[in-house]
């Protein structure tokens, strides 16, 4: 049978065939388990091509733009976020199935994970050199955010992208507690509850703590 110009173009006969046959499957919902962690594999490289883009035009003070490409690898964080939760719908009894076939196979080795991990290495040195350009500091920015729109703008986009990537975080925390429990020892020897220590780490730490230093400039000027 001819193929379509969309396959072609989607290629989908190769992407097919990286999923396991479903007569392989060891179970019935190996095929949800695999596409779930190959689709977030992919999103997570798109979320690296918008930042890395947004970056670029950050470097060409084109704020608002480079906030635009911010803002949709936030959505795309949340967008994977949610997909999580369709695994959660998988009863443990599955997963126990699955879990045999991955070796010591773990969501930790995912190369996509890795490099959101190093996202704020990349973000901060460029946005530190726009707020020196501009000579602004991030407080300065909080207290007068109409009158410093781009930036604020920016920097919006970039705790929704922060505070999404701690937010997929906890949802697979949440999802690893459900399925095996998070004081049982995982595929590589490790309790899951350790996972719950990456949910407390920012992409942008110098962010949130300029919330901290700005509100505490709010009570000390009260008198609060």
């Amino acid at each position: 049978m001819t193929k379509t110009d969309y396959e072609k173009y989607i290629r989908t006969d190769e992407l097919f065939e990286l999923m396991r046959p479903v007569d392989g499957l060891v179970t019935h919902d190996e095929l949800l388990f695999q596409v779930t962690h190959q689709t977030a594999e992919l999103w997570m490289k798109v979320v690296m091509h918008d930042v890395r883009s947004a970056i670029a035009l950050m470097e060409e003070n084109q704020l608002v733009e480079a906030a635009n490409r911010f803002e949709r690898a936030a959505n795309i964080e949340a967008h994977m976020t949610r997909q999580l939760e369709i695994l959660e719908r998988m009863p443990p009894k599955e997963y126990v199935a699955i879990r045999r076939t991955l070796g010591k196979g773990s969501g930790q080795e995912s190369p996509g994970f890795n490099e959101l991990l190093g996202m704020g290495e990349l973000i901060w040195p460029p946005l530190e050199a726009t707020l020196k350009r501009r000579k602004l500091e991030i407080v300065e920015v909080l207290e007068a955010p109409y009158q410093h729109a781009e930036v604020h703008t920016l920097l919006r986009s970039l705790f929704e992208l922060d505070q999404w990537f701690r937010s997929f975080r906890f949802a697979h925390f949440r999802l690893v507690e459900r399925q095996i429990g998070a004081f049982v020892d995982s595929l590589k020897g490790a309790p899951a509850e350790l996972l719950s220590h990456g949910m407390r780490e920012h992409l942008l730490p110098e962010l949130w703590a300029a919330v901290n230093q700005f509100t505490r400039q709010i009570k000390d000027a009260e008198g609060v």
